[in-house]
């Protein structure tokens, strides 16, 4: 290696001397990745999880959700509708003091999770 490079220390890649120094040893993106990592843990400690107080079980019926190989999305977009329909009811009913404006799906593709997001 140059003597100008050096290996960032989580994940081996070569970076410049100067930006090992600047960032403590790390690439830009492996920087950025621990500065967020940093920020949602500060976050997370001073946000409300109200979602975590309120109980909400519901079966998913899944056997109308694959045809032969494929995703029957008019399936899954009605159980979708009516499971946040339900959770919303739920929701609204234990915090009647809040206002909502938005709500949004995070959707994560690679495990199949979807979560309910709702902005007070």
């Amino acid at each position: 290696m140059a003597k100008d490079r050096t290996e960032c220390t989580r994940c081996n890649n070569p970076i410049l001397q100067r930006t090992a120094v600047k960032n403590g040893g790390l690439c830009a993106l492996c920087k950025r990745d621990s500065e967020r990592q940093e920020n949602t843990h500060a976050m997370a400690g001073s946000l409300t999880q109200f979602s975590d107080d309120v109980l909400f079980e519901q079966k998913v019926e899944v056997a109308g959700l694959l045809v032969e190989q494929a995703v029957n999305w008019q399936v899954f977009e009605d159980e979708l509708v009516y499971l946040t329909s339900e959770y919303l009811k739920v929701f609204a009913n234990t915090h009647q003091d809040l206002e909502f404006y938005g709500l949004a799906f995070d959707c994560n593709s690679a495990s199949g999770q979807v979560h309910l997001c709702a902005n007070s």
